[in-house]
């Protein structure tokens, strides 16, 4: 199986690819420091251009940050067609694909804060909308087996697929308290976390919770 990482340009910096360069020492910072660290000033000192030169390829910092988590979610929904593809079955593909989203948050943590939340506003940037909700449209069809996703009518398509909404929260909650070590584990916690996420998914389709909610409240 592959695995999500931001993706690398490896090449020397070259005057025709000053976004590249750019974008790539941006995802340096991001992998070794926090996304606070990531300034116009220090991309620019770094490639060796003007601040002035930046603006002549995006529209401001944001714009560059929201361009990288677009690339993240596209090698996401990359990830999601491979487990769709080679899983033996839906249950199993979306036991992988929650596996893989939390490990992905424990790898690269500020990748993660930018896909999710760090800049306001981000749904109308049109590059990091389209492609966030391309991985979240696979994501759905993988649970449902059908295209569920109808931009359309997107009203219809929260009450439609009510359980898909519900599990990408819960993964991106998930993601979010695994990679900050919220949740301790005893054993070698990449497996430790894999039995966890694939639990939950086994005591979902189950009912778990209906059972647990069904039961008498145990007497004092």
């Amino acid at each position: 199986m592959t695995h999500l990482r931001p993706p690398a340009i490896k090449r020397t910096y070259h005057k025709g690819h000053v976004a590249e360069d750019l974008m790539h020492t941006a995802r340096i910072l991001l992998e070794q420091e926090t996304v606070e660290s990531v300034t116009v000033r220090r991309l620019t000192r770094s490639v060796g251009v003007t601040p002035a030169s930046f603006y002549n390829h995006f529209v401001n910092l944001n714009d560059l940050l929201l361009q990288i988590a677009a690339e993240a979610f596209t090698e996401c929904t990359r990830e999601l067609r491979y487990l769709q593809r080679n899983s033996a079955n839906r249950t199993d593909a979306l036991k992988a694909a929650l596996v893989e989203y939390t490990n992905f948050a424990y790898r690269h943590p500020q990748v993660f804060r930018i896909m999710f939340g760090f800049v306001p506003n981000a749904v109308s940037h049109k590059i990091y909308h389209e492609a966030a909700m391309r991985a979240f449209a696979t994501l759905l069809e993988i649970i449902y087996g059908t295209d569920m996703l109808h931009l359309h009518d997107i009203d219809g398509t929260r009450k439609r697929a009510r359980i898909g909404y519900g599990l990408c929260a819960m993964g991106n909650g998930l993601a979010v308290m695994l990679a900050q070590g919220q949740i301790i584990f005893n054993k070698e916690h990449r497996q430790s976390r894999q039995g966890m996420i694939e639990g939950i998914v086994d005591a979902l389709i189950h009912n778990e919770l209906g059972e647990a909610l069904g039961r008498k409240p145990a007497q004092n």
